[in-house]
């Protein structure tokens, strides 16, 4: 088990089978964490969801409805 417990890793499908997804399954296989893949996702953007949690951890006043809603 990975450092903090962490079992199993989460990615889009669309790592899968790339350079990327590889080297982060040997990677993370090397430490005993299962990569796991789940369907891409068009209209989720993964950036716009880290800003928004990034703001919501910072607590940044008014910005929870706004950045969730971009």
């Amino acid at each position: 088990m990975a450092r903090g417990g962490l079992r199993v890793n989460n990615r889009s499908d669309d790592w899968r089978g790339t350079a990327k997804g590889r080297r982060l399954e040997r990677d993370f296989a090397s430490v005993c964490v299962e990569v796991r893949y789940f369907p891409y996702t068009m209209h989720t953007s993964s950036t716009v969801l880290r800003r928004a949690l990034s703001a919501i951890e910072a607590g940044e006043p008014g910005v929870r409805a706004a950045a969730l809603t971009s």
